[in-house]
């Protein structure tokens, strides 16, 4: 008996970091985070170009970052890694002297703002068209910066941002 041969060819998924989020944290400290995009099964551990940033795995597409207090201000690619491979890189912004909040809705409304203080980073998500409300207690003549780091973190947002 005669079997022809032929040729079988087989790919493996390709995994790919779509988002980190939150995607910053400060200099000296920890926080949980989400991994979000196809074929992240069985990935428990990121890898981080600059060795004062680790990750412990927590449970399926969450870890705990830390970051050393040495760590320079800027951003640090990370991947995760797999079953399947090693996925491409996604940044991680990290800051000095900031308190990290993490965005809590409702927070659309004037009526239903947000209460932040001075020297805060807000870790939030864009969500379509909505909007975020944030609010901070100033004194008259208070000099103070907003900085918008999406288009740092490599997102799609188109930011508008309105101060009264």
């Amino acid at each position: 008996i005669l079997v022809p041969l032929s040729r079988v060819r087989a790919e493996l998924p390709s995994p790919r970091l779509d988002v980190l989020n939150p995607a910053g944290l400060s200099a000296g400290t920890s926080i949980e985070v989400t991994l979000a995009g196809p074929d992240l099964e069985g990935c428990e551990k990121l890898h981080f170009d600059h060795p004062g940033l680790s990750a412990e795995f927590v449970k399926e597409r969450t870890f705990k970052i830390t970051a050393a207090g040495d760590v320079p201000r800027g951003t640090y690619d990370v991947t995760a890694v797999g079953r399947f491979g090693v996925t491409n890189p996604r940044v991680l912004q990290i800051t000095h002297g900031l308190a990290d909040v993490t965005e809590v809705e409702p927070n659309n409304t004037l009526a239903m703002p947000q209460v932040v203080q001075l020297n805060t980073a807000i870790n939030g998500t864009g969500d379509g068209n909505n909007r975020d409300v944030s609010r901070l207690s100033l004194k008259a003549g208070q000099r103070i910066s907003i900085d918008c780091h999406s288009a740092r973190l490599e997102t799609e947002m188109d930011p508008l941002l309105i101060v009264f």
